[in-house]
């Protein structure tokens, strides 16, 4: 056998997961003297924890047979380790299943698939709503037909009909700056509420500056599919 190499009998998907979920960082570790109630509280605490790891990790197993890998050669990639630091504090936080799934695919694509890496998109996982990210996928989906619209009120109204949005208007917007501030997304500052002039129009049409997802919008995207 190899020096040094990292072997672990045959083991089931909750075995496995179990164990990474162990050498996991952050529980809260028993402390002496603690009251029966506070123990409780503590375990818990602690439930709720291995609860998210749990399903953090087969999650990570069950995409791992998606690409005809093993867990237990994956965990000795060094990227797999850089990030999976980066991540644990994250999905110890989160309250949201989804967002679970989105880092253990980030997770998964950091080390065995070309998707260009942002150290910023395991922020951006955290940070965004599941409505900006259901958004961003709109502008993906509706690539070509939204490059043409003039304005805010137009391109909430084609979604709206297109792909049956449900909500108001002003939040919409919100979404939008949101996305274009850390340039998933393209909105041109000549959008606003009205049409553009013709002359603008052309200009925009000149540098490519119409409404659209970019390649960082669909880098993320490849990210946390």
């Amino acid at each position: 056998m190899e020096e040094n190499k990292l072997t672990l009998p045959d083991t089931s998907k909750e075995e496995l997961a179990n164990f990474l979920m162990e050498f996991s960082m952050g529980f809260i570790y028993p402390i002496p003297g603690l009251s029966s109630t506070l123990r409780g509280v503590q375990e818990l605490i602690n439930s709720r924890i291995r609860k998210k790891y749990q399903a953090f990790y087969l999650q990570i197993i069950a995409r791992l047979e998606e690409f005809d890998r093993r867990m237990v050669g994956f965990i000795k990639e060094p990227d797999f380790h850089s990030a999976l630091l980066r991540v644990l504090p994250l999905v110890r936080q989160q309250k949201l299943d989804e967002k679970i799934s989105m880092f253990s695919k980030a997770i998964v694509n950091v080390v065995i698939t070309d998707v260009e890496y942002d150290e910023a998109f395991f922020d951006y996982i955290d940070r965004l709503d599941l409505s900006h990210i259901q958004l961003l996928k709109l502008f993906d989906e509706h690539a070509k037909d939204i490059k043409d619209i003039e304005s805010y009120r137009d391109l909430y109204i084609f979604f709206k009909t297109n792909a049956f949005i449900h909500i108001e208007k002003d939040k919409f917007r919100y979404l939008c700056q949101c996305l274009a501030n850390i340039y998933l997304i393209n909105i041109p500052p000549g959008i606003e509420e009205v049409k553009q002039s013709k002359l603008l129009l052309e200009e925009s049409e000149k540098n490519e500056d119409y409404i659209r997802i970019t390649e960082i919008g669909r880098h993320f995207l490849n990210f946390i599919s």
